[in-house]
């Protein structure tokens, strides 16, 4: 289209850092780097035991824009602005934290939750349960 299109991506991270760090994605690793387990799930669930699950996650959200080039009308122009923010930052917005568990929910069964860092049963339950005290 002529017009300018945007779209938004989450996902959540274990470490605040925009630049690569093996904490921030331990559930794309074989197992977090440093971590004694060698499962990351185990070390997903430590950590939020340890630390709290709002200050163990933190949310990555992406606005994406997309747009033609005028002089160039077979180029277009891709743009993202990322936010991370402690999961603790809903515990003022309790609609925010009551979509982000819908969200959850809905990716259950979906091939992409390891992406979203959902594809273990129970971290995602547990971080669930933590939005849904919020609301």
């Amino acid at each position: 289209p002529d017009k300018p299109c945007w779209r938004t991506n989450w996902a959540f991270t274990w470490h605040p850092s925009l630049k690569p760090h093996p904490e921030r994605y331990p559930h794309r690793n074989a197992f977090a780097a440093g971590s004694k387990d060698r499962n990351s799930a185990e070390y997903m669930m430590r950590k939020m035991e340890e630390n709290g699950v709002g200050n163990s996650i933190w949310l990555k959200v992406e606005y994406q824009t997309f747009r033609k080039l005028e002089r160039h009308p077979d180029c277009v122009l891709f743009s993202i602005r990322t936010f991370v923010d402690p999961l603790t930052t809903l515990e003022t917005m309790p609609a925010a934290a009551k979509y982000l568990a819908a969200n959850i929910s809905a990716v259950e069964k979906v091939d992409f939750r390891k992406y979203l860092g959902l594809d273990d049963d129970v971290v995602r339950e547990r971080i669930k349960l933590h939005l849904e005290s919020l609301t």
